[in-house]
């Protein structure tokens, strides 16, 4: 699970680096989405720096279209079940589709 988790932020790091480092005019804007104490800080225990979100911010932003779901598990468990508007873009794929990915939308990634 320890290794399901670390893939996730590891993942959702990767797309946050890359939307930064792929454009000169983009400023991000600041994320309408914040972890529980409403602070952009890593959280305790979060020794990656990747901000977590609850299930209930999640469904939030996501009914507001501010969201992108990208689904990284391998593409027999995509097509068995997936969050609904989800993409499939494994792991190994992210880095060469990037470019498909919004840079003014949070991208969540998930694995499990």
């Amino acid at each position: 699970m320890r290794f399901i988790v670390s893939c996730a932020a590891t993942l959702v790091l990767a797309i946050a680096l890359l939307a930064a480092c792929n454009s000169n005019d983009f400023v991000p804007k600041k994320p309408s989405v914040t972890t529980a104490d409403n602070s952009n800080a890593p959280q305790k225990g979060q020794p990656d720096g990747v901000r977590r979100i609850t299930i209930t911010e999640l469904k939030a932003e996501v009914d507001k279209g501010n969201v992108v779901l990208v689904d990284t598990r391998p593409p027999e468990a995509y097509a068995l079940e997936h969050a609904k508007g989800a993409i499939h873009m494994t792991e190994a794929e992210v880095e060469k589709r990037s470019g498909e990915l919004p840079r003014d939308k949070m991208i969540v990634a998930y694995c499990s």
